[in-house]
């Protein structure tokens, strides 16, 4: 049955949420200003602290700024060369049982603080802690799947990618079957570690989880980015669990 457009799908089996960013393009000497939202899906995962983190592609938490000012030029006049783009609010959404009666679960992060990948993979990461909400509604029972990060990273032939496809008023949630196209561990257009995958996906699917099996078990393998029309990089749970050690370095929380 279909879900309305307002939220994410998911289920307390499903890790994937949907994650909404706003941005907003403005310059201190000037009135002028744009306010830019995007959308993406993401992961939550669990620290061995017990803290939890949102994880996205850096399409999400970290764009390309001239992009953005670009867009912002557009919308309110701003010349991009006196203007700055800041991520002032991240929305994350699920839904709650996978059932015709979902509810709809939803956090928001005001002026976030985005931790990326020490060594520069596309992977950056949000706390969760107290504060956000997310913690309540994991003590509840009601929140997504939250992924330890130990266990295999090593993906081998077919994997699959669980996402969201937006369709008459509608969401629903499909998987989507992917081909590894390049060697696992060898590194993938300069991210090391990273492995192509041969799939078609929409630029808003960046952060979506990727699922590898062994025996009648699925594991996460990691998170997907697309990066061409029938390419895509999986950027693998090692990465994710990097960016995660930093995070928790760089902002005392043990």
């Amino acid at each position: 049955m279909p879900h309305e457009a307002s939220g994410s799908p998911s289920s307390p089996s499903s890790a994937l949420v949907r994650v909404i960013t706003g941005h907003v393009v403005s310059s201190g000497s000037m009135v002028s200003r744009a306010y830019l939202t995007d959308e993406w899906r993401g992961i939550v995962v669990g620290d061995s602290d017990g803290g939890h983190w949102l994880v996205c592609t850096l399409d999400a938490l970290a764009p390309d700024s001239e992009g953005l000012l670009l867009r912002g030029e557009a919308e309110s006049g701003l010349p991009r060369e006196y203007a700055k783009a800041t991520l002032t609010k991240i929305v994350i959404s699920w839904m709650g049982f996978g059932g015709p009666n979902d509810e709809l679960f939803e956090i928001t992060i005001t002026n976030p603080r985005v931790f990326v990948h020490p060594d520069g993979a596309s992977i950056g990461v949000v706390s969760l802690a107290r504060g956000s909400g997310f913690p309540e509604y994991a003590d509840a029972g009601t929140s997504p799947r939250c992924y330890d990060l130990t266990g295999a990273d090593n993906a081998v032939g077919d994997v699959e990618i669980e996402t969201l496809l937006d369709a008459d008023d509608s969401v629903w949630p499909v998987r989507r079957r992917a081909w590894l196209s390049s060697v696992s561990g060898s590194g993938f257009l300069g991210q090391t570690g990273a492995v192509a995958l041969d799939v078609a996906l929409d630029d808003r699917d960046a952060g979506s989880p990727v699922f590898g099996f062994s025996g009648p078990d699925t594991s996460l393998r990691g998170v997907v980015r697309p990066v061409g029309a029938h390419v895509a990089m999986l950027l693998p749970t090692h990465l994710i669990a990097e960016t995660v050690a930093h995070a928790q370095a760089g902002d005392g929380l043990h």
